[in-house]
């Protein structure tokens, strides 16, 4: 006895009737012996002399009339000795108790036995080496039937490792065991989910127990056992009397009025196993049948087994949908599907090649629907099949030429051969069914596919079930398609056998294929008859492509391809040169199988080793060549061919390019390993405009490289040489041109030798423009310091990096443009319009102070027009052409000693005038003046006289194209007021009777108010213009009856003539007519008479100095 066990121990009766013999349980006595083994104490329960059953709870009678659940005991032990003695969880005495009665309902439950290697020994009379969970000894002092009922569930037993049961035979391996003594009948007895497992060591073991099984149960009104199971995965069974069952009736059960077996197992994966055993799903004990067996299942996956075993599914009076299930080889005597009476609709299900002398269906007088399923080929079975009703052919069945699926002594009472649910493939001929006895197979009814039947008889002795045999021509490819199944009867054998055959071949001439896939219908299988493959003189295609495909894996492995058009490498180098890319390397081509078998394909495979680059039009992004299908193997690339290798941008393409930029050369594939990045081609030249009026000039270099499969060209450096700024618009502190990012300026040269700034208006010396945002240099290389702002304003500036990097342009100086000058020279032009009036003026005061010149009544009228072409001195010069006109009327009033002249006059003149600077374009302009005057002369009786006037005015400019950018000339129209006046002193001498000299001197004042205006955005500031002539004179008149000479020579000094002016706020250069001029008059006049009161002059006057030119007039007078 192993050390610490606690149970109990129980004598055990091996039935009824032995436990009678013993009538009480045996006399336990409890001693506590110490004693010296081996130099150490041991204390704990010791058996005395009389042999006693480990048992962890005693069912005793109080227990029955007290408890109704005895659950959960759980007996455990490793390495268990018995001498004389079973193991139990839960059990009764040998001579059993009496039942409660009182209708009570007594539940056992969840006791187990797990025994780690045990020898269980019994040798006593009556008595057995029993291993159970539950056992329970009913009727001891009681007969008749008993009102209690008795419920066991989930009681097991589980074995494992080395498992020995010796002495007497007919020891039972149980999960659990209700007997009933004489006569005894309970109310219900209900046996559930009970398992036995073994697990024992085959090798180490001996098992010599008669009897195994899920559940053994006794008599009652309703007995019932279901879903008990037992489990066999090892051990070595030794006792040919042995019944292994998922459920067994006990001692006189077959007294129940109601005694059912459903749903019971066995499972049995290993073992090995003496001959006589019977396994079954349900059994009789003796004479005690079940009523009912039905749906009991009996599994064998594996063992070994000897010839005279018997397999049964399920036996009893009633013995139905029972089952058989063989996944095993096997030899063995008997299988059989149900036995009973009434044996229906049960199941054999041979799935591996065994051998057996007989295998029945339902072996009853009434028998029908039970079926025999064959899942493999080797089934032999060397006497009868019988009584299932159906024989089918399962699952998958690959099969050579001459294999058998079984094979019978004789087959009897089969009304179907079912082969819906068989997937056989092979070729060649497969017996499905062979018998020894002639005419077994004259006539059969054949079940097949989706629910196709036939009657095969002697007359009509086969039938087509599956497959297709068809001829057909699809996108060129003739196919021939031979793969029908055919069932027939072997008439040439006495109907003694059931074949199968599949013929199984399929060709395929491509000779006129059309270079299109074609898929083969999804109905056709593989031929295993093999396939072949000819044809030649098709087109053959660019790349890879499929000719057949198939949805079965594996369709064309082995497919016999004609050796003309069988894939293999060509004997010709492979070049491919396109856009100027070269591919070298070799090729193999031709059909073959692809896919896992499923295609069958015309490849192509290029093996490249050499690419070789050549001019390529730039397009970023884009891929130049695309051979990247899976025909183009790259493996063999090592380095790139850019000997050749240039790269071509458009204007555009080089201007909007960025370091980073790229472009796919050649989309490869994944074959293609990364070759190192290196600098190739030639160095581009760019020129782009990054602002108006900015002009970026510089290379780009780039690199080729292999990666990711592709090979790429990358702009690698962007690098400006030049930035030349024209006309630019100011920007202030916004940055005019901002260095993008991927180019680089850090060695361009800033070129602002004719920058010109638009978009203001007022520039100040300090002002400050970025022309440049982020320039990459440590150092400015820049050229010019003069600069224009719009068409009137220049000046100077210097070019500097702030410490952001950034490129300031920075005001020096700032003064109106040389062609601005023109402005003052036209002003000055109208002002020497102005001066040719003096000229009028004067004459029209000489006029009216004639003697000659004065009416009757003292009121004179005089008349003036003339023109001149002068050119005057301005710093420049300027060129007026003018005509001028004066109306006047003065009185005359004689006094003593003098005479006293006055009076008032119009004046009007006009002119063109053309400016010459020498710096820029010459300008054209007209200028018109309208004014009058008021003018006064005192005179004494001697020939002193004192003279002046006073003249105002309009005067009006109209420049045309005095200012002029690139592309046009501009014009501006002026209109200011004038106003001036002039003194004079002087005296006549006659120096004869007829000659008159007049010594003078004159003050000539006139102003021109400034003007402002805008031409093309500059605002101009004309300032006020003055003139002050002094001019020192003689005049020499002779005169005769009808006509006076004269001549005047003076010399005259511009005092002032001094023009300025603004333009957006710069200073305009000034112009100046200061200076003397001598000049020279010469006329004649044609004297009033009695009869004619009009009086003509002519006259011209000529400049030299400052003034040059020539002037002339014509003068009209008319006395009243």
């Amino acid at each position: 006895m192993r050390k610490g066990y606690e149970s109990k121990h129980l004598g055990q009766g091996s039935s009824c009737a032995k436990g009678r013999q013993l009538r009480k349980a045996q006399w336990r006595k409890l001693a506590l012996g110490v004693a010296l083994m081996t130099g150490c104490w041991q204390l704990g329960w010791m058996p005395m002399a009389e042999a006693a059953d480990e048992v962890k709870k005693e069912i005793t009678q109080e227990v029955l009339n007290t408890e109704d659940t005895i659950k959960d005991y759980t007996q455990e032990a490793t390495n268990l000795t018995t001498t004389d003695g079973g193991v139990f969880a839960a059990a009764t005495g040998a001579g059993g108790v009496n039942g409660p009665g009182g209708g009570k309902t007594i539940t056992l439950t969840n006791n187990t036995v797990h025994l780690t290697g045990a020898t269980i020994n019994d040798t006593r009379a009556w008595h057995e080496p029993n291993v159970i969970a539950v056992r329970v000894t009913l009727g001891n002092n009681q007969s008749g039937s008993q009102n209690e009922s008795y419920v066991l569930s989930g009681n097991a037993i589980t074995l494992d490792g080395t498992i020995k049961t010796t002495g007497n035979e007919g020891g039972r391996l149980e999960g659990a065991w209700i007997i009933c003594n004489s006569d005894y009948k309970a109310t219900t007895i209900t046996a559930t989910g009970n398992s036995v497992t073994i697990n024992a060591d085959t090798d180490s073991s001996s098992i010599g127990s008669g009897q195994i099984a899920g559940a053994e149960i006794g008599t009652a009104n309703t007995s019932l056992a279901e879903g008990n199971k037992v489990k066999i995965t090892s051990g070595n069974f030794t006792n040919g009397k042995l019944i292994i069952a998922g459920a067994l009736p006990s001692d006189r059960a077959g007294n129940s009025t109601s005694l059912r077996a459903i749903g019971n197992k066995v499972e049995i994966s290993g073992g090995q196993f003496v001959a006589g055993i019977k396994i079954v799903g349900a059994i009789e004990r003796g004479t005690n049948y079940f009523n009912e067996a039905s749906q009991n299942v009996v599994t064998i996956s594996g063992g070994t087994f000897d010839a005279d075993t018997t397999i049964i599914g399920g036996k009893g009076t009633t013995a139905n949908g029972n089952i058989v299930n063989i996944n095993a080889a096997i030899k063995v005597k008997s299988i059989t599907g149900g036995t009973g009476t009434t044996t229906n609709n049960n199941t054999v299900n041979v799935n591996k090649a065994i051998t057996v002398e007989s295998i029945t269906g339902g072996d009853g007088t009434d028998s029908s629907g039970n079926t025999l399923n064959l899942g493999a080929t080797g089934i032999n079975v060397t006497g009868s099949v019988s009584k299932a009703q159906t024989i089918a052919v399962t699952g998958d069945i690959a099969f050579t030429d001459g294999d058998t699926v079984l094979s019978a002594g004789s087959v009897s009472n089969m009304g179907t051969l079912d082969i819906t649910n068989a997937n056989i493939t092979g070729s060649g001929t497969l017996t499905l069914l062979a018998s020894g006895t002639a005419n077994n197979f004259n006539a059969v009814h054949l079940q097949y596919g989706s629910g196709g039947t036939a009657d095969l008889t002697e007359s009509d002795s086969s039938k087509v079930v599956g497959g297709a045999s068809e001829t057909k021509t699809i996108n060129g490819v003739a196919l021939n398609y031979d793969n029908a199944h055919i069932v027939k009867l072997d008439a040439a054998n006495n109907y003694k056998n059931v074949l199968y055959t599949i013929s199984d071949t399929m060709s395929a001439d491509v000779s006129g294929w059309t270079g299109v896939e074609t898929a083969l219908p999804d109905d056709w299988e593989k031929p295993a008859g093999g396939i072949t493959i000819e044809g030649t003189g098709f087109t053959k295609p660019d790349t890879t492509t499929n000719i057949l495909s198939s949805n079965v894996d594996g369709f064309f492995d082995d497919a016999a391809i004609d050796d003309d058009i069988k894939y293999k490498q060509d004997t010709d180098p492979y070049v491919d040169a396109d856009r100027n890319i070269t591919l070298s390397g070799t090729q193999s081509q031709g059909v073959q199988v692809t896919n896992s078998g499923k295609n069958l394909t015309y490849s192509i495979d290029r093996k490249i080793d050499t690419i070789q680059l050549g001019e390529i039009d730039y397009e970023q992004d884009s891929v130049w060549l695309d051979r990247s299908s899976s025909d183009y193997n790259y493996a063999d690339v090592t380095a790139l061919d850019t000997s050749n290798f240039n790269m071509s941008m458009t204007d555009e393409q080089a201007a909007a390019a960025r370091n980073g930029d790229s472009m796919t050369l050649l989309k490869a594939n994944d074959t293609l390993v990364d070759i190192d990045e290196q600098v190739a081609g030639s160095v581009i030249n760019y020129t782009d405009t990054p602002a108006d009026g900015v002009t970026e000039t510089g290379t780009i270099t780039g690199s080729v490289k292999a990666s990711g499969g592709n090979v790429t060209y990358t702009v690698t450096d962007k690098r400006a040489s030049n930035l030349t700024f024209g006309a630019v618009n100011w920007t202030g502190s916004d940055a005019l041109v901002t260095r993008p990012d991927g180019v680089s300026y850090a060695d361009a040269t800033v070129d602002a030798t004719n920058i010109s700034f638009s978009g203001v208006k007022n520039l100040t010396v300090g002002d400050a423009m970025t022309l440049i945002g982020a320039y990459d240099g440590d150092t400015l290389n820049a050229q010019g310091e003069k600069f224009t702002a719009g068409m009137s304003v220049v000046g100077t500036g210097k070019m500097s990096l702030d410490d952001d990097g950034n490129v300031i342009y920075t005001v020096s100086s700032v003064s109106g443009s040389e062609q601005s000058h023109n402005t003052l020279m036209g002003a000055a032009a109208s002002i020497a319009a102005l001066s040719m009036g003096n000229e009028f003026i004067d004459s029209a005061m000489e006029g009216l102070a004639l003697p000659e010149n004065i009416g009757k009544d003292g009121i004179s009228c005089y008349a003036k027009i003339g023109g001149g072409k002068l050119r005057q001195q301005t710093g420049s010069h300027v060129n007026v052409n003018t005509w001028n006109a004066i109306l006047a009327l003065g009185h005359k009033n004689e006094q003593k000693k003098s005479t006293t002249e006055y009076g008032a006059f119009f004046e009007y003149g006009r002119g063109n005038y053309t400016t010459h600077n020498d710096n820029v374009q010459n300008g054209d302009g007209k200028a018109h003046y309208t004014g009058g005057g008021l003018l006064g002369k005192w005179a004494s009786k001697d020939g002193l006289y004192v003279e002046g006037s006073f003249r105002a005015g309009n005067v009006r400019e109209d420049a045309q194209n005095l200012l002029r950018d690139d592309t046009r000339a501009y014009s501006y129209n002026t209109s200011a007021t004038y106003y001036g006046f002039h003194l004079g002193v002087g005296k006549q001498l006659a120096v004869a009777k007829d000659s008159v000299v007049d010594v003078y001197g004159k003050y000539f004042y006139n102003h021109k108010n400034g003007v402002d205006f805008t031409v093309n955005g500059d605002q101009y500031k004309i300032d006020a213009l003055t003139s002050q002539v002094a001019r020192l004179g003689v005049r020499y008149t002779l005169k005769r009856d009808k006509w006076n000479f004269y001549g005047d020579l003076a010399y005259e000094h511009e005092l002032d003539g001094k023009a300025k002016g603004r333009v957006n706020g710069a200073t305009i250069r000034g112009t100046d007519t200061s200076g003397g001029s001598a000049r020279l008059e010469l006329g004649a006049t044609l004297l009033p008479t009695e009869k004619s009161p009009w009086s003509l002059d002519l006259n011209a006057t000529g400049f030299a100095g400052k003034k040059r030119g020539i002037s002339g007039g014509v003068s009209l007078k008319y006395l009243f």
